[in-house]
């Protein structure tokens, strides 16, 4: 099932499959876009520099054992670094994250 405006707060505190099926950490946050459709999740892990990292929701799915990406866990890894503290990201921070997963504008 894609994550919808319905569901996405069942999948706060799932774990998070990269494309390549490795667990990569847990569903945090999920950030909506101005129409309130679910657009970003944070996905809550050690193994990166920050304790949080953004991935984009689009092609995202889930199961019952989890969240699954369509990105892998290097691309991930690699994003750019973006404060969570805020419950929107600025213009700024959507842009540079959007073109580093090649997402259209």
């Amino acid at each position: 099932m894609s994550v919808n405006r319905t569901n996405f707060t069942d999948i706060i505190g799932f774990p998070v499959f990269s494309s390549d099926g490795d667990v990569i950490g847990e569903a945090e946050r999920v950030y909506l876009d101005p129409s309130e459709r679910p657009t970003w999740l944070t996905i809550r892990t050690s193994l990166f520099r920050s304790s949080e990292c953004f991935v984009p929701l689009a092609g995202a799915t889930t199961s019952v054992d989890g969240v699954w990406v369509k990105y892998d866990k290097d691309t991930i890894k690699d994003a750019p670094h973006v404060d969570v503290g805020n419950e929107r990201l600025s213009e700024v921070e959507e842009a540079g994250l959007s073109r580093y997963y090649r997402l259209e504008t």
